[in-house]
This record gives structure tokens, C-alpha cells and sequence, in this order.
């Protein structure tokens, strides 16, 4: 999913161009097209997207999904249409090895907060995002953001941070000593 996410919005941005094409050209409605083809895409990415290893799964169309205090970390799997994600790890019970969190969503703004001693891999896929990662500040477009933490591989407890957003802010950041 990694290396095809760039090609599927290429994709879609090559189809919205022909279909703005047709309309100047050939008087078609553009919201006639767009938005079937929108949800026609969304079923299909939702039917065969890779579900991975998750033991969790959170769905919210519009909303929240906040978490701090005494939680247990498991691999989950965020699915955000438009909304915000915070996460406070500093009390979480986090198990040994490697967990995974995967945000997937359009537009949204997340924000992780971690222990000093957690190893984090950050991965941050998106059109436009306005990253903050352990204080490595990064505007891009179009493009992919990938940050691992010093302690990654010498740390008993590990975190894999996928973010894949169409538009958004991410912080991911260190809890102060």
C-alpha cells in the first residue's frame, strides 16, 4: 500500500483533469461524475485495502478519536473521514515489541503524545501535510514523510505510526521529562 498510494492519487488526479476536461468541452455536469465516481472509489478501496494485523479497528465518518490515561496499546486501525486523533501514550500500557497504529482517513489533524523510552517509526503519507515529528518540522506536498526514532531498534517497546491522509497536521511528539 506504501508504494502504490502515490500512483492512486496520480490516479485520481488524472481522472478529475479528464473530467473537467468533459465538462468544459462536452457541457457535462462535473458533480454528475465526481461524486458517484467518489463513492464508487471509496467502496472499492474499502473492500480491498490490506487489513494488516489489526486487533482493533475505529471507524468515524465525522468526529474525534481521543485517548489519554491508563489505555491498552494494540495494533489498531484508524479510519477517519474528517475529524482529529489524539493520542496520549504517556500512561498507555504498551506492550512489548512492536505495536501498530495506521490512521487512514481525508482530512484531519492527529496528534501523538509518547514516552521518552517508546522507539517510534513514523511514516506519513499524504497530498498536503504540515508535519511535527520529535521536532523535525516538515511542509510537503504530495509526498511521504518517513522519521525513526535513535532508540528504535535498543528499546523494549516500539511503535509503527502509519498516517495516511488526503489533507493534514500531524504532531508527534515527545511527553516533557
Amino acid at each position: 500500500m506504501i508504494k502504490s498510494y502515490p500512483k492512486f492519487i496520480g490516479w485520481i488526479l488524472i481522472g478529475l483533469g479528464l473530467i473537467i476536461l468533459m465538462d468544459n468541452y462536452l457541457d457535462i455536469s462535473l458533480w454528475a461524475i465526481v461524486w458517484p465516481l467518489a463513492f464508487i472509489s471509496l467502496g472499492v478501496w474499502l473492500l480491498s485495502r490490506d487489513k494488516g494485523k489489526f486487533n482493533t479497528t475505529t471507524q468515524k465518518i465525522f468526529g474525534d478519536v481521543n485517548r489519554d490515561g491508563v489505555w491498552q496499546v494494540t495494533n489498531e486501525e484508524i479510519l477517519l473521514g474528517i475529524g482529529d486523533v489524539n493520542l496520549d501514550l504517556t500512561r498507555a500500557d504498551i506492550p512489548q515489541g512492536e505495536s501498530k497504529i495506521r490512521i487512514m482517513g481525508l482530512i484531519g489533524d492527529i496528534d501523538f503524545k509518547l514516552p521518552q523510552e517508546l522507539g517510534v517509526w513514523v511514516t506519513i503519507q499524504g497530498l498536503i501535510t504540515d508535519s511535527k515529528i520529535l521536532g523535525n518540522h516538515q511542509e510537503k506536498f504530495f509526498s511521504s514523510t518517513h522519521e525513526k526514532s535513535k532508540n528504535y531498534t535498543s528499546t523494549k517497546k516500539q511503535i509503527i505510526i502509519d498516517i495516511h491522509l488526503l489533507i493534514g497536521d500531524v504532531s508527534i511528539q515527545r511527553a516533557d521529562k
